[in-house]
C-alpha cells in the first residue's frame, strides 16, 4: 500500500491544485453530484512530494487499520467466541437495546485497541499537522 501511495503521489499532487480551483466554480453548480465530488477531490493539502513521509504516513496508516481491524472482543462466558469491530460489533451497536450489552462490547473493543492504537495515533497526527503547517495552516482541525 505504501508502495502505491508513493506511485499515485506525483498524480493527486498535480490533480488536487485543479480540484480545488474547479471547487471554487461548483459552488454555484445546481448539480448536487459534482459539487460532492469536486468537494472531496479539493480536500487535503499538498505534500512535499517527499517519499519518505509518504512511505511513514503510509504506514502508521496502515497499522491504525491492522489495530481497529483485528482488535476481537470475546464472549463473557465463551472466550472461544470472540467478535472483530466490522461487522460484528458495528451491527450489535446499530442494533442491540441492551445496555450492558453495549456497554460490553464498546469496553471490550476499546480496551483491546485504545492502549495499542495511541502511540500510532499519535505520531500519525504529527506528521499530518506538519505537513498542514507546510501548506500555511495552523493544524489539521476545522476552524
Amino acid at each position: 500500500m505504501s508502495k502505491q501511495n508513493i506511485l499515485a503521489s506525483p498524480f493527486y499532487h498535480l490533480s488536487l491544485s485543479i480540484a480545488k480551483q474547479f471547487n471554487e466554480y461548483m459552488k454555484n453548480s445546481t448539480d448536487e453530484d459534482l459539487k460532492r465530488i469536486f468537494n472531496g477531490l479539493s480536500q487535503g493539502s499538498n505534500t512535499d512530494r517527499d517519499d519518505e513521509y509518504l512511505e511513514k504516513i503510509s504506514k502508521l496508516h496502515s497499522e491504525l487499520d491492522r489495530i481497529y481491524s483485528t482488535a476481537q472482543v470475546c464472549e463473557l462466558n465463551d472466550e472461544n467466541q470472540c467478535f472483530t469491530l466490522s461487522p460484528y460489533l458495528e451491527r450489535l451497536m446499530q442494533i442491540e437495546k441492551d445496555y450492558d450489552r453495549l456497554l460490553w462490547a464498546w469496553k471490550g473493543w476499546y480496551d483491546q485497541c485504545g492502549n495499542s492504537i495511541r502511540p500510532v495515533y499519535l505520531s500519525y497526527i504529527d506528521l499530518i499537522n506538519k505537513n498542514a503547517k507546510n501548506n500555511g495552516y495552523k493544524d489539521l482541525s476545522v476552524n
